[in-house]
């Protein structure tokens, strides 16, 4: 294990704890691979019956850490290998979905990025009050991580799954509007789509005169 990820067990539970509070638990090489090497200990120890994964500190987990600048995405392999090709997030993401145990997240805070794509795997999902969540990806120009683009239709539906997607960032979006009477321009264009219908609105003299007869 490493000091960026935690491991505990207490009464058949597995507690993962991504630890790293000073930065909001960004995901960096270090606890990428600790979250699993976790899995791999809650799949081969029969004690375990469930596994929880949270964050220390106020945040879950910020996404990726870009401290690295260019070379953050820079896995070191060979360019002839698989592996130099493909993403942390979606290797651990895709190993959290073949977990043999049932998986939890414990959403203590934001939880952004790759921070909210590896949830999307998991059993259950509880947020607390704190917490917020946000696909950024739409708002940058570029393609959801780690196989989210597949995972998050079959957890929101297919409906919601483009407002999420196309979120303009993390916590509740707000509400629409409410529309008040129209506007001038709006009542024009409704006049003009009556006459084309043969509807025929009476003029206001003619309103007066039939109120006075």
């Amino acid at each position: 294990m490493t000091e960026a990820v935690l491991y505990s067990i207490s009464d058949g539970v597995a507690t993962i704890t991504l630890n790293r509070p000073d930065k909001l638990n960004a995901m960096n090489d270090a606890m990428y691979r600790g979250v699993l090497a976790a899995l791999d200990e809650t799949d081969s120890d029969d004690s375990v019956r469930a596994v929880i994964v949270t964050g220390a500190g106020r945040a879950f987990c910020a996404g990726a850490d870009l401290g690295g600048g260019a070379a953050t995405f820079d896995y070191g392999g060979h360019a002839d290998s698989p592996e130099a090709h493909r993403d942390h997030g979606g290797v651990l993401v895709l190993r959290i979905f073949r977990s043999l145990k049932p998986v939890i997240a414990a959403i203590n805070g934001p939880a952004v990025g790759v921070g909210l794509s590896m949830t999307l795997p998991m059993d259950l999902r509880l947020m607390a009050d704190t917490a917020r969540a946000g696909f950024v990806f739409a708002a940058r120009g570029i393609v959801p991580d780690a196989a989210s683009s597949w995972f998050l239709p079959r957890v929101v539906g297919i409906s919601l799954r483009g407002r999420r997607g196309a979120g303009r960032g993390p916590g509740p979006q707000p509400a629409p509007a409410r529309r008040g009477r129209p506007g001038r321009g709006e009542a024009r264009q409704r006049d003009r789509r009556e006459r084309c219908a043969g509807v025929s609105r009476p003029h206001p003299a003619a309103a007066v005169a039939d109120a006075g007869s």
